[in-house]
């Protein structure tokens, strides 16, 4: 679309935070004729969003993935651009003896029918997961936390701890999936109606595409904010921008220290454990292996290089092990005691690359409360906006509403 004209001499908006919530934004503003200016403090954009590349390997900080069925991802994002690779529908749990598939019926459903001739999945466990999933995909309301619909369901217990909670607590760090009901019933939609999937140059990818369709040299790295208000920033150096409105969309800490918001109720802390292998796949479905056994470290695994091959160098394979909480000294033996489990004393064999501790993966969702209404941003007493996941849901989708949301009020500003 074409870009309007700008006021000539208006003082730009800028906004202090380069990670989702802050470029969409940005993008926003720019869209709507506004000029703009990013601040961020780090050497590079995306916030949490962050992809390292170590001896030809791609590793993102926590395991993530880009669900192509977020609204916002569909509106903002060239999907075709980003050449993505999906993982299959479905998961595969490690149980004690076993490795089983489990897979979305409408999708995969052999692979669904072949479970239930497993130890994992009974029929009155299958129906029971099918009349939730049902419940799920129609609009609500829901109320209560996942915890209670899971309850509620009749799913038997050892279904509910070799599969569904793993899986969702990988997706929200939730140990007790406390988050409400109505976002766990959005999430439970956006996995049935699209795909998990890695880019080809990782998930930095992502904010990188929407940093480049802002104007050159609007996006300002390595510079800090200490101060805001209304209609001016002071950066770390002491400079004054001013400004015609003022948008902090950092995580919700930063945003406390900066203004007069409330700081977030808490957090969730991830670390992700990263092996190269040598020649053949470990494990070669496009799934996640989650830790069905009842013991261990480890929630789940993954070999991102059979999804998407651009993760490992010619020749190798990334393995991918994700566990709640924080880093210690004893999480990388910790896990491979548990792979060496799994997969034999070839597991010893695999050279550690990295340890991606992220002590701030998502805001914390503890509430039984409706949370999909939230709009993720609000325009404080002092006349700063404030945005970001922690003040809509902790996703992709949430950080690229909340910034939307930002945009849209300050442009609504007499």
């Amino acid at each position: 679309m074409p870009t309007p004209p700008t006021t000539p001499g208006a003082q730009p908006v800028v906004v202090v935070g380069a990670g989702l919530s802050g470029l969409c934004c940005a993008l926003r503003l720019h869209e709507a004729g506004r000029e703009v200016v990013v601040v961020e403090r780090s050497d590079r954009v995306g916030g949490r969003v962050a992809t390292d590349r170590r001896d030809g390997f791609l590793l993102d900080r926590g395991f993530q993935v880009l669900l192509t069925s977020y609204p916002e991802v569909q509106d903002r994002l060239d999907l075709d651009a980003l050449e993505l690779r999906a993982f299959r529908s479905g998961s595969a749990v490690r149980l004690p003896d076993r490795t089983c598939l489990i897979a979305d019926p409408y999708r995969e459903p052999w692979t669904a029918v072949r479970a239930l001739f497993t130890p994992l999945l009974s029929l009155p466990d299958a129906l029971r997961a099918h009349g939730l999933r049902r419940r799920l995909l129609r609009p609500g309301p829901f109320r209560g936390r996942a915890s209670d619909l899971l309850a509620e369901s009749g799913i038997s217990e050892g279904l509910l701890a070799s599969f569904f909670r793993p899986f969702f607590q990988g997706v929200t760090l939730d140990a007790e999936l406390g988050v409400p009901a109505d976002y766990f019933a959005f999430l439970v939609r956006m996995f049935a109606h699209g795909e998990a999937t890695l880019p080809r140059d990782g998930m930095a990818a992502v904010p990188q595409q929407l940093a480049r369709r802002l104007p050159e040299g609007s996006v300002r790295l390595q510079t800090g904010a200490r101060a805001v208000g209304r209609d001016h920033v002071v950066l770390d150096d002491g400079t004054r921008l001013d400004a015609s409105g003022v948008v902090v969309a950092t995580e919700g800490p930063a945003a406390a220290r900066l203004t007069e918001a409330p700081a977030p109720s808490g957090h969730r802390s991830t670390t992700c454990v990263y092996f190269a292998v040598r020649g053949a796949p470990p494990f070669a479905p496009k799934v996640l292996l989650l830790n069905g056994t009842g013991a261990g470290r480890t929630l789940h695994m993954s070999v991102p290089s059979v999804v998407q091959p651009s993760y490992a160098p010619d020749g190798h394979h990334l393995v991918s092990v994700t566990t709640l909480g924080d880093a210690d000294e004893h999480v990388v033996e910790a896990v491979r005691a548990d792979l060496r489990a799994w997969f034999g004393n070839a597991a010893d064999d695999w050279t550690h690359l990295h340890t991606s501790a992220v002590p701030y993966a998502l805001p914390a969702l503890d509430t039984d409360e409706a949370v999909m209404e939230r709009q993720g941003a609000v325009s404080l007493a002092s006349g700063v906006v404030v945005c970001g996941d922690h003040l809509a849901t902790p996703s992709i989708q949430g950080a690229m509403s909340a910034g939307r949301s930002a945009a849209e009020l300050v442009l609504t500003r007499p």
